[in-house]
């Protein structure tokens, strides 16, 4: 990894999201993800969760993004933000990322935290009750966001 940026996702939301570029990032396997993923969780004080990474699509990840800037993991139904402010949030962080730049996208869930009618389940990064995170690959950089919450 070459350079870590903070990016900023309101102060509404408990969690962070961090844009890395990496170098000689050899990402076209899913294991070469996975092992960048757990490299960066290991230096970043979160749990390596090596193969419980699910591989999702780019339209998934988009999906728990936007919902993570606008409604809490644990009381999934209670608002953050609202439509307006989780829009320009979302629109700043994913301005640029272009989907066919993507080669993967990984989450620490199965199962959708906010639609739970088929249950869902999660193996934890941080030490809190709930947390979600979230990772795309594109163009040798990484965006990693994550979500937590507590009951």
């Amino acid at each position: 990894m070459i350079k870590e940026m903070q990016l900023d996702i309101g102060e509404n939301i408990w969690g962070h999201a961090i844009l890395l570029e990496l170098e000689n990032s050899n990402i076209n396997s899913d294991r070469n993800a996975r092992q960048i993923l757990d490299s960066f969780c290991n230096q970043n004080k979160l749990k390596k969760i090596e193969k419980n990474w699910n591989e999702i699509s780019i339209t998934e990840a988009k999906k728990i993004i936007f919902n993570g800037l606008r409604y809490d993991i644990a009381y999934n139904t209670f608002e953050l933000n609202p439509l307006e402010v989780a829009n320009e949030i979302y629109s700043r962080i994913m301005d640029e990322i272009v989907d066919d730049d993507v080669t993967h996208c990984f989450t620490n869930w199965k199962g959708d935290p906010w639609i739970n009618s088929n249950g869902s389940s999660w193996t934890s990064l941080t030490k809190h009750a709930f947390d979600i995170g979230v990772a795309i690959f594109f163009n040798n950089k990484l965006l990693f966001i994550y979500f937590m919450s507590e009951d």
